[in-house]
Order: structure tokens, then sequence, then C-alpha cells
């Protein structure tokens, strides 16, 4: 359901749901502006979050054009995670995505055991592979 009412609004939990923050602060000037799931959300949102369009870890939606962002999927609850919520740096994320397919990633929430996931051994193992092949070339 889509509301109207910018009265009802609490902008302190739309900067948590809402992915562009700015877009949320010049709708909330707009009278004429559109909210969805009990004022939680703006419209463009609250589509988002009406296909499963967010990350379970931090809660933000995402659009599906959105290929700036760093995600891995999670072959579990079947989202997307954004990198840095995980806890993945940027080599991980750049390792990570040259694994072969069959390495199949989980997020947190539905593996608590990040350290012993087969999915973090095998990044680990990579990553300490491609260290040991620089610094043979370096000495």
């Amino acid at each position: 359901m889509v509301h109207s009412d910018n009265q009802n609004v609490n902008p302190k939990k739309l900067k948590h749901l809402c992915f562009d923050v700015q877009t949320v602060l010049t709708l909330l000037q707009k009278p004429e502006a559109m909210w969805m799931l009990e004022f939680t959300h703006c419209q463009e949102c609250g589509r988002q979050r009406e296909q499963n369009n967010f990350c379970p870890l931090c809660d933000k939606c995402y659009s599906d054009d959105d290929f700036d962002s760093k995600m891995v999927h999670c072959v579990e609850c079947d989202h997307w995670v954004h990198a840095e919520c995980q806890g993945i740096t940027v080599d991980q994320y750049e390792c990570l995505s040259d694994l072969p397919e069959d390495v199949q990633f989980i997020c947190r929430q539905c593996c608590s055991e990040q350290e012993t996931a087969p999915w973090y051994k095998e990044l680990m193992e990579e990553l300490e592979a491609g260290y040991e092949r620089v610094k043979k070339q370096l000495f």
C-alpha cells in the first residue's frame, strides 16, 4: 500500500532502510511524496523491498541495475549481500569473484561460523597462494 502523508514518516528509520538517503531527505520536503510499508520506505525502496532486493545483513534496499556495489550472492537465503556488511575486504572480494563456481558463498546470517565455512577456507587458501606467488616473484 502506498501512502502520501509525510507527517507519519520517521526520518531516522528511513536513513537506515532506504538506499538513497539524499533522495529521502528531498522527498520529505515534498508533500506529494509517496511512502510504503507502513511509512518505513520511500516508494522506490518499497518496490525494491517487495522484490526482495535488500541485503539481509544491513536491511538496505538495492536496485537490480546497481552494478557499482560490491555484493555476493548467498546460496542459502538467495539474497545478495553487501561485501562490506559481510566483512569481506576489497582483496577478498576480488579473489572470491575468481573462485570456481562450485565454491558457494553463504552469508553470516545463514552460517554464523564464517571461518569454518568451505567458501571462506577456499578463499583464504587462494589469497595465501597469491601472496606466495607475489613473494616468489619479488625475491
